[in-house]
Formats: C-alpha cells, structure tokens, sequence
C-alpha cells in the first residue's frame, strides 16, 4: 500500500518520531522513494520531528541523525514538541490551536508555520489570514 500511495502522491512530507527506535526506520522512507520509478516519485519536501523533547538526548541525538539521513534543509526547522496539549485536545475534541486553556500562548502555531513552510516548499503561496473570509 505505501508503494501505491506514494507512486499516486506528487509531494512527500515524513514524519519522523524523536525516539531512538525511529532512527531504525528513518531512512526506509527515503529508500521507499528512491524505490519507485523515477517518473512515479513524489517530490519529499519536508521532514518533521515530532514528540521531541529539547531536554532529552536522544531526541536532540534523533535531530542531527535525521539532518544526516535526509539532508538539514530538508528538515523542518521547528520540531512538534511532547505536549499534554495533544491529548487534551483530542480528548476535548479540538483543534490543537483551540485547546490550550490557560489563555497563553498555543502550541496550534507549530501546525500554522508548518503548513506555511510546506506551501513555500511546494510552490504554492500561503494564504494571508487577514485576506481570508472566515465566516
């Protein structure tokens, strides 16, 4: 099934976890890729660190070996940081960006400059949320 996801996708973006057995299964991503046929191959644009936690380790080990794997500019440069807010949210029912209840500020703009970077990165420009009609 990821042969044929993958051949059917123009864009690629991975997910990778910041935990040490993550490292095992980096590159198959990339190999998976490099597997298809060159005309089939979707463009990989991104690569996105998620549950890291900047005071561990091996989640600072998990970065630089996914700068290594798939290049720095491929990473995107601000990893999904371990939150409660995740669970909360998904408990609640929410969007991340709506979760956050103590009024400060949410961890909703990871997502918002991710798909930001993303857009960049496709070609495709960002919409100005001040020029959108949200209601």
């Amino acid at each position: 099934i990821t042969h044929m996801v993958l051949a059917s996708a123009t864009h690629a973006v991975t997910i990778v976890q910041a935990a040490p057995l993550a490292v095992r299964s980096s590159g198959a991503v990339q190999r998976t890729i490099s597997s298809l046929p060159a005309l089939r191959q979707p463009a990989h644009v991104a690569v996105v660190l998620t549950m890291f936690a900047r005071r561990v380790g091996a989640s600072l080990g998990m970065l630089e070996d996914d700068c290594q794997v798939f290049g720095a500019d491929l990473v995107f440069d601000i990893p999904i940081p371990r939150s409660p807010v995740f669970v909360e949210a998904s408990e609640g029912g929410v969007p991340v960006a709506l979760s956050d209840a103590s009024g400060g500020p949410s961890v909703g703009w990871i997502f918002e400059s991710l798909a930001t970077h993303v857009l960049e990165r496709v070609g495709v420009a960002a919409p100005k949320l001040s020029e959108l009609r949200l209601l």
